[in-house]
């Protein structure tokens, strides 16, 4: 018989975030991160985690792109001090996931400290 395995593709990074920048005195440019994962092997019951260190988790906006081209704006699930953790459910498609952090605001910067994504899978 198959045995079914939760299987986790990624885990602790220690990535800094792009923040955003003030030019002339009227123009802020985004901040804009993007981090590649690729998993391996088509699963079920996927799900994106993400945990993100930053002063103002308002001023973000986390979003996962599946290896399709499908864009899911995650979940921020919860936020203690300035912890951040994201969440987003995936279709356990195999292939190159990416996730786009952007930085609305200056001042101050974040970073990525952990990306997985967890899905069943036939072994």
């Amino acid at each position: 018989d198959p045995i079914v395995e939760t299987i986790t593709y990624g885990g602790a990074t220690n990535v800094t975030l792009n923040d955003a920048s003030r030019y002339w005195w009227f123009f802020t440019r985004e901040g804009i991160s993007r981090v590649s994962l690729n998993v391996g092997n088509s699963g079920e019951n996927g799900q994106a985690n993400v945990l993100i260190n930053h002063s103002n988790h308002n001023e973000l906006s986390v979003t996962l792109t599946a290896p399709d081209g499908t864009q899911t704006a995650m979940t921020r699930t919860s936020v203690a001090g300035t912890a951040g953790q994201y969440a987003a459910t995936t279709k356990g498609t195999s292939g190159t996931y990416t996730l786009t952090v952007v930085d609305r605001s200056p001042g101050n910067r974040g970073s990525l400290n952990y990306f997985a994504v967890s899905q069943d899978q036939v072994q």
